[in-house]
């Protein structure tokens, strides 16, 4: 794991990271750090997939890359393939 600066947003802060994890069966893929976010292809996100995950936030949601930034809340990513 990479870990790396502290981004401010208006209500959150994130610690940039580079790493690998999984999702679960309650990965939900979220347009912000926020549970009233839009979620976004929850049909097409597959569980227990490898993930990038760039960054923390301090409210609980992990920062994603996949074509794109998006946010799963941290019930939804695990650090272990099952």
């Amino acid at each position: 794991m990479t870990l790396g600066m502290t981004v401010s947003a208006s209500e959150f802060t994130i610690a940039d990271v580079e790493t690998i994890l999984y999702t679960n069966e309650e990965a939900e893929l979220l347009s912000n750090a926020d549970a009233n976010s839009v979620v976004l292809n929850k049909e097409e996100m597959p569980d227990h997939a490898p993930i990038l995950v760039t960054g923390i936030t301090s409210n609980g949601y992990f920062r994603v890359n996949l074509d794109g930034i998006y946010y799963i809340a941290g019930n939804g990513i695990t650090g272990k393939r099952r």
